[in-house]
């Protein structure tokens, strides 16, 4: 589940008049479904009594979600009864278990595994030697201080 802030949920709720309630229902309702719940459509919050109905299921997804932490009951009368502040007290427990990032479900893929360096402890993997690089045509020519000149023999 996706992080969010605590305090967030309850500024935004009242600053949109309690269209981000709907939304925050919405949202986790999409996260909780994607991670195994069986929420139906958000379209029935709009529906007397049916509405009542569509709390319950997304308080089976959160019972679900937070591992039995909050059941159903628990889930159902903090959402029922106290509104926003039940939001808060059940977006703190996803806070607890969620990634901190957004929701990102495990997909396994079908790509073969990398292959790995046949190199072992006796046998050292080959060394390439590079050879140096040419010499740059603006660079001023340098003296070579490992060419040594024979002594000379001193003159009597």
């Amino acid at each position: 589940m996706k992080n969010r802030s605590v305090v967030a949920v309850l500024l935004l709720t009242i600053v949109t008049f309690g269209i981000y309630a709907v939304y925050w229902q919405v949202s986790t309702k999409i996260e909780m479904n994607k991670r195994g719940a069986t929420i139906p459509t958000a379209w029935f919050l709009i529906v007397p009594i049916v509405n009542i109905w569509w709390l319950w299921k997304y308080s089976q997804g959160v019972e679900k979600e937070t591992n039995g932490s909050y059941s159903t009951v628990i889930s159902f009368i903090l959402l029922f009864l106290l509104g926003v502040i039940g939001m808060m007290i059940i977006q703190h427990e996803f806070n607890k278990g969620g990634t901190t990032s957004e929701v990102a479900p495990v997909v396994a893929t079908n790509a073969a595994p990398m292959p790995v360096a046949d190199v072992t402890p006796e046998q050292p993997a080959e060394v390439v030697p590079t050879e140096p690089a040419a010499p740059v045509a603006d660079a001023a020519p340098q003296e070579d201080t490992n060419i040594t000149t024979p002594p000379t023999a001193p003159t009597v």
